[in-house]
């Protein structure tokens, strides 16, 4: 008969899997970050993504301007070609201020022209709000200035 001091010592659990942090983030102020984040073993890679150029601009306008009503006079590639140097959330800031200011326009309280409207009465987006909305948008951005609304006031007048 055997006692319970010959019986042999169950091994040890193994150690758990360690664990794996992923940590994703996006910044387009990348200037500002602090060093400490920075430090090497704190992020395996860093991928830096540019703004996009006219075509990536566009794709990005046309998807903004899904969700708002706009006539036949809105040319998005010429929106495109003005707006140079912005990022995907800016150029969603532009279709929103250009809806913004086509339907103030239609409730009589804008001075920017009201919104064409169909046989519903639905106010329409026009060319003239973008133009609007993009000169906003240059002159507010983090360093914008007069000159970059002026030079794609010229860009628009080259069309």
């Amino acid at each position: 008969s055997s006692s319970s001091s010959d019986q042999q010592p169950s091994p040890p659990p193994p150690p758990p899997p360690p664990r794996v942090v992923l940590v994703i983030a996006a910044t387009n102020r990348p200037d500002v970050l602090d060093a400490a984040l920075l430090r090497p073993g704190r992020f395996d890679r860093h991928v830096a993504i540019g703004l996009p150029d006219a075509a990536g601009r566009e794709a990005i306008l046309a998807s903004h301007a899904r969700r708002v009503r706009t006539d036949g006079s809105v040319d998005l590639a010429r929106v495109a070609r003005a707006t140079s140097g912005l990022a995907g959330a800016d150029l969603a800031n532009v279709v929103n201020e250009a809806a913004l200011l086509a339907v103030r326009g239609s409730n009589g309280g804008g001075s920017n022209g009201g919104g064409s409207a169909d046989s519903t009465g639905a106010t329409h987006v026009t060319q003239q709000h973008f133009d609007a909305a993009v000169a906003k948008q240059l002159r507010y951005r983090p360093g914008g200035s007069s000159a970059a609304a002026m030079a794609a006031a010229v860009l628009q007048d080259l069309d």
